[in-house]
């Protein structure tokens, strides 16, 4: 998310993405998303489950907002920009926190 919001970091760059001027990492967060969604949570250790759910929540979630932004960058204002960045910081923040808790107690669950 990080490196997919660092390619996005604009308004021009959203717009170059839209248009295929610049590639964009979209495919691979697509990915990320499927193999989130395929994770068996009834496989996974009790104490995985909510994280799990949580990462794939806010992986699925910046997925959307990166492909709208892409979508309709012509019709976004300031406003709406000011609203995505924000949001995508605040998504890859969540998601920091959310991977660290998760290898905490997959560390937990080895030691």
């Amino acid at each position: 998310m990080k490196h997919i919001a660092s390619q996005l970091h604009d308004r021009e760059a959203i717009s170059h993405a839209a248009e295929g001027h610049i590639h964009c990492d979209i495919g691979e967060l697509i990915r990320i998303d499927t193999y989130l969604g395929s994770i068996p949570l009834h496989s996974i250790p009790y104490s995985l489950v909510t994280p799990t759910m949580v990462l794939e929540a806010t992986v699925r979630q910046f997925k959307d907002k990166i492909e709208m932004a892409l979508r309709l960058h012509r019709n976004m204002d300031a406003s709406m920009f000011d609203d995505f960045f924000k949001t995508v910081t605040t998504m890859s923040s969540s998601l920091e926190a959310t991977c660290q808790d998760f290898e905490a107690e997959v560390k937990r669950l080895e030691g």
